[in-house]
């Protein structure tokens, strides 16, 4: 009797700390984005400088047509790899205004899904998946950029190297939002 309660104890206390990790990732959240909001930088374009050379160009991501895809076969112009999936609630919010943003200004963009597979993702687009989505099955291209949260998006140079990664939801509707990136996309080569 004594064997079933340690292991019921070690099993409670393994729960505990899961609920603790999880609390403590909340928490972390709620700060980072508590502090945009008191820089009144809700809506802006925060974003990160990236340094270094290009990473992820020749990991293999696969298009809803079951071809295999790099992100090497896209670069020439500036490229927005955004990393999404259909679980993540912030993500689907955000998708739709990334997309249109997308084709409204002609921005070159590539929506990475972490999902398990195809059949979640078609079912996200009614079965009519856009050309610019890829799977990254396995998730080697997310490892490779490091991808920690999701949305997670990254600005590709004309070479292929990141320059800068924007972290979490956008509302890329803002116009002041609009023109940062357009500064952004100018600084990676975009050729107008």
């Amino acid at each position: 009797m004594t064997s079933k309660l340690g292991r019921k104890g070690r099993i409670a206390l393994v729960v505990l700390a899961i609920f603790a990790a999880q609390l403590g990732a909340w928490y972390a959240y709620r700060h980072v984005e508590g502090q945009r909001a008191a820089q009144g930088d809700v809506t802006g374009l925060v974003y990160d400088r990236v340094e270094g050379g290009a990473r992820g160009l020749d990991a293999p991501l696969q298009s809803s047509d079951g071809k295999p895809v790099t992100l090497r076969s896209r670069i020439g112009e500036p490229l927005l790899v955004h990393f999404w999936a259909t679980w993540c609630g912030p993500c689907r919010a955000e998708l739709p205004k990334f997309v249109q943003l997308a084709r409204e200004r002609r921005i070159r963009v590539l929506l990475v899904s972490v999902d398990e597979g195809w059949p979640v993702v078609r079912l996200f687009f009614d079965g009519n998946v856009p050309a610019d989505v890829v799977l990254d099955q396995g998730g080697a291209t997310s490892r490779l950029f490091g991808v920690s949260t999701l949305p997670d998006t990254y600005l590709l140079a004309r070479d292929g190297r990141p320059t800068v990664r924007f972290h979490g939801p956008r509302d890329w509707s803002q116009p002041n939002v609009q023109k940062e990136l357009d500064g952004l996309l100018t600084e990676a080569g975009r050729i107008e």
